[in-house]
């Protein structure tokens, strides 16, 4: 009990401590100095060369898979077979008439569900570079 009655004494002859009289306009100064130091500027998370490269990107694959699909309907006709100036060119084509065939045997659901799956992923990245920015 002595130990307790001391600490109690002690405890009672502590003055309580104070900030200053200025100490709220002490601290403000500061906060609007480091304010001006370092701005907060507006940085896009993506910016006009990726959103250049996205929709370039978006162009090329519709526009590839739409002569895929003129081109390379998924029959083995050979009246549809390219050539230009009577020049047969079905072997150099054969990898794209190939791709062409497993394009057009996709489901629709398969690509509505990779289509789904890329749009979590792209939703995700941004989601962490906002965190990542504090905003």
């Amino acid at each position: 009990m002595k130990k307790q009655d001391n600490l109690r004494t002690y405890m009672k002859d502590l003055k309580l401590e104070e900030p200053s009289a200025d100490f709220t306009r002490l601290v403000m100064e500061h906060v609007r100095m480091e304010a001006v130091k370092s701005p907060v500027l507006f940085q896009p998370l993506i910016n006009k060369q990726g959103w250049l490269k996205i929709v370039i990107g978006v162009i090329l694959f519709f526009v590839g898979t739409m002569l895929l699909r003129t081109y390379f309907p998924g029959n083995d006709n050979p009246a549809l077979t390219p050539s230009i100036y009577q020049i047969d060119f079905t072997l150099i084509l054969k990898p794209f008439q190939l791709l062409s065939n497993a394009i057009n045997s996709i489901s629709l659901n398969f690509i509505w569900g990779a289509g789904a799956i890329s749009l979590l992923l792209l939703t995700d990245q941004l989601y962490t570079r906002m965190t990542d920015r504090g905003i």
